[in-house]
């Protein structure tokens, strides 16, 4: 393996970890943006770039397009995004590119760990789910997918 990718690869300490609610009342572990720049920097000795490519406010929604170079690794795009609230102001840009970047990040292999193990939480939470759905019927009547969907590419038009 890539020495980079075994660095970006490396467990977080657990101040470093974050927890969110999601959706169905799980709880979602992250690191946040200062977090994944330092093992950035860190991982490629500062010899990376950013650079965004699309900036977009729509609706209730602001969107970046943004790419992150890797050196050894490659280029990887992404789309952060942040939703509209009243009085957001500047931070929904700020939010909207920390996101990509981490998700950028993510897909190099930073933070992967966190995800696996929301994964096989969800897993977990939908075999109990399914189990209690055999005896009792769908209990909770949501309709909602208790898993995540899957990965669909933006295609920029030219």
């Amino acid at each position: 393996m890539n020495p980079v990718t075994t660095r970006l690869m490396e467990p977080f300490e657990g101040n470093q970890i974050k927890q969110r609610q999601g959706r169905n009342g799980m709880t979602l572990n992250y690191i946040d943006g200062a977090t994944c720049l330092h093992r950035l920097i860190q991982a490629t000795d500062g010899k990376f770039s950013f650079r965004v490519l699309n900036l977009e406010n729509t609706g209730d929604l602001v969107t970046a397009l943004v790419e992150l170079e890797i050196p050894g690794l490659g280029v990887f795009q992404q789309i952060g995004v942040q939703k509209v609230f009243e009085n957001s102001g500047e931070d929904l840009v700020k939010g909207a590119l920390t996101d990509g970047l981490k998700r950028c990040a993510y897909i190099a292999g930073c933070g992967i760990d966190l995800y696996q193990n929301d994964e096989q939480e969800t897993a977990q939470t939908t075999a109990q789910r399914s189990q209690t759905r055999s005896t009792y019927g769908n209990v909770s009547g949501n309709g909602q997918r208790t898993t995540k969907p899957a990965f669909q590419p933006v295609r920029k038009s030219a």
